[in-house]
């Protein structure tokens, strides 16, 4: 059940993202802007996968001391393992 809200708010994220992105681009084109459409989807796109890795993490770390601090810094970790391409994700 966690895993089905977090994954919805994810697609969310996501769907919020591509909107933003075009609303950005379309006010590039007509004034210039200091945020770029790319930037945004960037933004979005790690959001949405950390919403998706938090669940996992969350399931691990429920019992210890420290869980939501070791939630929030493993996620991020484990997010931006996924962005790398030194293939240390597995």
């Amino acid at each position: 059940m966690d895993f089905l809200f977090f994954f919805i708010a994810s697609l969310f994220i996501l769907i919020l993202t591509v909107a933003s992105a075009i609303t950005v681009y379309k006010k590039i084109m007509r004034y210039g802007s200091l945020l770029s459409p790319l930037n945004t989807v960037f933004v979005g796109v790690f959001l949405a996968a950390y919403l998706v890795h938090l669940p996992i993490n969350i399931d691990v770390f429920a019992e210890d001391k420290l869980g939501f601090l070791k939630i929030i810094a493993i996620t991020f970790y484990n997010v931006l393992q996924m962005f790398s391409l030194d293939g240390d994700f597995i």
